[in-house]
């Protein structure tokens, strides 16, 4: 990355439009990435030495699919946020700004969190990050009870298996949360120790 999204404008949808704009560097070539809403850019042009002129590489415009690039959430927001859109947006003031949104719908948000992330028009990096609750976050509360369920009956001696089937539920919705993992992956060698044992006294090899 060698420079941060940035407001630019360009013919590459035939007329001239307002994009946000993000140039990279590899091998020594300057690539330049156009956003006009959604994670698929618009268009991906070659970048000359000297910018004096374009060469387009890619355009939507021309193509049914194109590459989707993955834009990490920026350091001041939860590293679980996913990128869901980079465009234009309009300031407080009523001015074109280059912006991102993220989305957090981690397992330990009640609620889904969207982050409008704004950036400088010139290049310079964000100037403001408003967070904004947008819908209760329904499945994060499920895997939660499930989760409570679950690790209740792993302590009884009648239900190991249901309470298997309960935190792995969770772990399976929230692969990334960690209380997740470790609980059902400890009761699940716990379970296949218990099992192994009662084979081992089936079969009398255990004195």
């Amino acid at each position: 990355l060698v420079r941060d999204f940035w407001l630019c404008e360009s013919f590459h949808s035939g007329q001239r439009q307002l994009f946000a704009c993000r140039d990279y560097q590899s091998n020594g070539i300057r690539y330049r990435v156009y956003y006009r809403g959604g994670t698929i850019p618009k268009a991906v042009a070659r970048v000359e030495q000297d910018e004096a002129g374009e060469r387009l590489r890619w355009s939507a415009y021309e193509a049914d699919a194109g590459p989707l690039c993955d834009t990490a959430p920026p350091a001041q927001i939860p590293e679980s946020s996913h990128h869901i859109g980079t465009g234009v947006c309009e300031s407080t003031s009523g001015q074109s700004t280059p912006c991102s949104a993220f989305e957090d719908a981690s397992a330990s948000q009640s609620h889904v969190i969207h982050y409008m992330v704004f950036y400088d028009k010139d290049g310079n990096g964000i100037e403001a990050i408003e967070p904004l609750s947008v819908r209760p976050n329904d499945g994060a509360l499920v895997a939660r009870l499930a989760f409570m369920i679950g690790a209740e009956l792993a302590n009884t001696d009648c239900c190991r298996q249901r309470a298997l089937d309960y935190l792995a539920y969770s772990f399976e919705k929230y692969p990334d949360s960690d209380a997740y993992r470790k609980e059902y992956e400890w009761q699940r060698l716990e379970q296949e120790a218990f099992r192994n044992q009662d084979t081992c006294i089936g079969t009398g090899t255990v004195n």
